[in-house]
This record gives C-alpha cells, structure tokens and sequence, in this order.
C-alpha cells in the first residue's frame, strides 16, 4: 500500500537585508538574520548575495586622460595615456569618436571581467594594430548602467583618478533572505512587519534596537478640489488617523528608488531590478517541516508523475 503526502502551497517573501535595515538597527550578518528570524517562526531558507549590476563594476577605476592622438595605422583609432591614480599613466588604444585630451572617464583595468547578459570577457594586455593597450575605456552599455554604445563615458565632475567607479555610481551589494510565510503570518508579508518582530527577539536575545518607522511626511494629498478620495472620519477616539493612497502613475520605468528596493537577480546588465510583486510569490512546500530535506519525484500507481521539491512516499 502507497500512501503519498500532500503538497501545499505556501507563500515566499524575499526579505532585502539592506532594506530591513532601514527600519531596525540590526547589526547581525544575513545568515545570523536568518537564525533569529527562522527562531521565531519565520522560517529562512535560502540567503543570496545579489548584485544591482553583474560583477559589481569590480575592477573599474576613474580615470583622467591627459592625452589623445591619431592612431598611426588606423582613421578610426586613437592612443591615450590615462592617469589611473596609481604610479605611471597607463597606454590604451579607444576607438570611441568622443574620446578627447582632460576628459574623466571610467577605466576597466587589466583583469577586470566585463558581462553582456550571460556572456562575459576579461580585459587583457594587447596590440591594437600594433600598438600596445593596457585597458579599455568604457561606454555605458559595456558595464552596464545604461544602454548608450555612441561613445564613452565622460563625468562631468571632478573626480580623483583611481576612485573605485562603484563608488563613484553609488553601487551597492546586497543580500536576499527567502522567508517561507505560513497562512497566519500575513503581517511578515512586509520588511517593516519584519523588523516589527526582529526587534522583539533582539531586546530578548541580543542588544535592543530601535525600531524606525517609514516616514510619511511626504505623504500628501495632490489636488484636494480634484478627483481626490474623500475620506469622512465619524469617530476620531477609535480611527484618530486615516490614510491612503489612490495610484494614478501609468506605465513607464519604475522611479529609481523603486528599481533599487526591488529585488535584483543576475540577468541582462541593464534589466537587473524584479518588480515589487515579485518580492511575495508563491510556491509549493510540504505540509510537514521534517519532510523538506528530501528532493525528489515519485510517480503515482498510474504512472502521473507528481511535480514539486518535496515530494515524498511510503510503503
């Protein structure tokens, strides 16, 4: 006799560290997070370090070009020496058309691996016809914060040479914490209802922090004679505070502060950033905890297969 248990579904919220952290004090690395959440229910399972961009801009400098001629073998070509911050200017041919003598301009140094989408290749010591080239001067679209090829990057403030260019483009690592939610615990479907129950277990079990509560003072009502809700308060002892928001943005990129606090996978270096709604996904666990260590599929007596991680059978 086969018996087979049955498989649930069950919610996910992906928990950015960096997000969280907005609103509590936390101190605790991601995988110590990740204890302390899972010890009061807030089952983690997997801790991921993401990138905003592939790579990191690891390896990319900002650099100063302090001159720029002709190739003498080609029409299109032109020979540099680039000030990097570090000892002697270094030589690299660029076959960019805006290239020119006093620009700052963002460097990959020798070694530097660069991505486009799941392709990748490391800047190595060359010959340009003939000439040697000890880097390679970048556009946009060859590290990936944005898609214009028409020529390099040229930063328009005065930079040091040999600033790290993540530094420069404010370039951030981070890390996403996979909490499995069970049905009850809809209030940790948010980082701040997180950090709610964070705190709790830290003023137990390590130094208390403060919680932060998300601003709201830039919360306000566009156009009171317009189409805005009107909102009627009949008792102010029981709702002393009412609040809400009628979304009217359509289509369009995302705002920038809504791309970084989404979380970001490693796909084409310029889609990098998942939507809000893929922060709470579903997904298809075993009704029992003890049972999730096993993965693999079995087939029922007439031959179905049943699909999900944690399947399992007895006899």
């Amino acid at each position: 006799m086969r018996s087979y248990i049955v498989i649930q579904a069950q919610r996910v919220m992906n928990i950015s560290y960096n997000w969280l952290r907005q609103y509590i004090d936390c101190k605790l690395t991601p995988s110590e997070l990740a204890g302390a959440l899972t010890s009061i229910g807030l089952e983690t399972g997997t801790v991921e370090e993401v990138e905003s961009i592939k790579g990191g801009l690891k390896g990319l400098v900002i650099g100063k070009v302090l001159t720029c001629v002709e190739h003498p073998d080609s029409d299109h070509l032109h020979v540099t020496t680039v000030d990097l911050g570090q000892g002697e200017p270094v030589q690299i041919v660029c076959g960019a058309p805006n290239v020119a003598a006093g620009q700052t301009v963002v460097v990959a140094t020798i070694g530097t691996t660069l991505y486009d989408g799941d392709k990748e290749f490391k800047i190595k010591k060359s010959k340009m016809r003939g000439v040697e080239s000890l880097g390679m001067i970048c556009a946009e679209d060859e590290i990936g914060v944005g898609t214009s090829h028409d020529g390099i990057i040229v930063i328009e403030e005065d930079i040091k040479p040999g600033t790290p260019a993540a530094d420069y483009f404010g370039l951030t690592s981070d890390y996403v914490l996979e909490v499995d939610l069970t049905p009850n615990r809809i209030d940790a479907a948010s980082h701040f209802g997180v950090a709610r129950d964070l705190s709790a277990w830290m003023a137990c079990h390590a130094e208390p922090a403060q919680l932060k509560r998300p601003d709201v003072e830039s919360f306000h009502v566009d156009n009171p004679a317009g189409d805005a809700i009107k909102v009627q308060v009949d008792n102010y002892e029981a709702a002393p505070r009412f609040c809400g928001i009628n979304p009217r943005r359509k289509g369009g990129r995302k705002p920038r502060m809504a791309q970084k606090k989404s979380y970001s996978h490693r796909s084409a270096p310029h889609q990098q950033y998942r939507g809000h709604n893929q922060l709470y996904t579903p997904r298809y666990r075993s009704a029992s905890p003890l049972l999730r260590p096993q993965h693999h599929r079995r087939r029922s007596d007439s031959g179905a297969q049943l699909s999900g991680r944690h399947s399992v059978r007895d006899s």
